[in-house]
């Protein structure tokens, strides 16, 4: 699959493909997004609340992208009228929701049991979904989300709900943070994206509690020992005392083919810093130099 790649700021990126945009911890910032398809869904992912990775100002793109959908950590406070309409990420519980066919499902992340549906009382307590469009005041999720919506939600009879032909089909995981919120894993056609969010090997003296944060980086990645991804968004973060390790120990138990370099606060000269590491030898040629915002890379 074809995609295009767009560094916002920080840990804010834009992925472009055919279908969609997906749209990762933007909190707008100093950056402005650049021009988007307003017909084309925008999925924005925000890992945590964090203000350099959330901002409440992000649930007013609506009104510019009729067809946005938010996937939220579950520590991010959402807006009463935008909540039959976000689906809620749980930071402590490792699942897979799979929107498809404009249905969506909660499934375990157990290899044996993957795509498997949940029961539905256990589903409606995980999350609610809708791929929607919406005016400038008023949403309606599409009818065929098998995320039960509340009753009560309000009602919107000037708007219509996107046709079943042009739902995506796209999979969303996460893995726990071990600072805040989750790290997200989205798949969509042969497009498998890692989006680290705050989960990173936090090394700043090697005391007793960054041996202990560095257990419960190791720790979630060993649930994606092995997996190979297209693309993934990992910190490099200039405050750290170890500050390649993120990239380091990622790449020791997942892989991936291309790797952008995240959470800098602005500085540059990181990933060429990186690429000059011992450990960085093996995979140098896949590392991206991310340094001006808006900078693009067609893929």
């Amino acid at each position: 699959m074809n995609y295009i790649v767009t560094y916002i700021e920080h840990s804010c990126f834009l992925v472009e493909t055919t279908e969609c945009y997906l749209l990762f911890d933007y909190y707008c910032g100093e950056v402005p997004l650049p021009a988007l398809d307003p017909s084309k869904p925008l999925l924005l992912f925000n890992s945590h609340a964090h203000p350099d990775h959330f901002s409440k100002e992000i649930f007013t793109l609506h009104e510019r992208y009729p067809r946005s959908f938010f996937v939220l950590s579950v520590d991010i406070p959402v807006p009463a009228a935008i909540q039959p309409f976000t689906c809620p990420m749980l930071p402590h519980e490792h699942r897979l929701i799979q929107l498809t066919n404009g249905r969506a499902a909660v499934v375990p992340t157990s290899a044996d049991k993957l795509f498997q549906p949940m029961d539905t009382k256990q589903q409606e307590a995980v999350f609610r979904a809708g791929i929607l469009r919406a005016s400038e005041t008023s949403m309606k999720p599409h009818p065929t989300s098998e995320a039960r919506m509340d009753d009560k939600a309000p009602d919107a009879p000037n708007v219509h709900s996107i046709p079943d032909a042009s739902i995506i089909d796209i999979s969303i995981e996460t893995l726990r943070s071990n600072d805040e919120g989750v790290a997200f894993i989205v798949r969509l056609g042969d497009l498998s994206i890692y989006h680290a969010g705050d989960l990173n090997n936090w090394w700043w003296d090697g005391d007793v509690e960054d041996q202990k944060l560095s257990d419960i980086y190791h720790e979630e990645l060993e649930r994606i020992r092995g997996r190979h991804f297209t693309t993934a968004f990992i910190p490099l973060d200039p405050r750290l005392k170890g500050w390649w390790k993120g990239i380091e120990d990622f790449m020791h138990y997942a892989d991936a083919d291309r790797i952008f370099p995240m959470h800098n606060f602005g500085e540059k000269g990181l990933p060429k810093k990186f690429l000059a590491l011992d450990c960085a030898a093996g995979y140098k040629n896949r590392v991206f130099d991310v340094e001006e915002p808006l900078s693009s890379w067609k893929l």
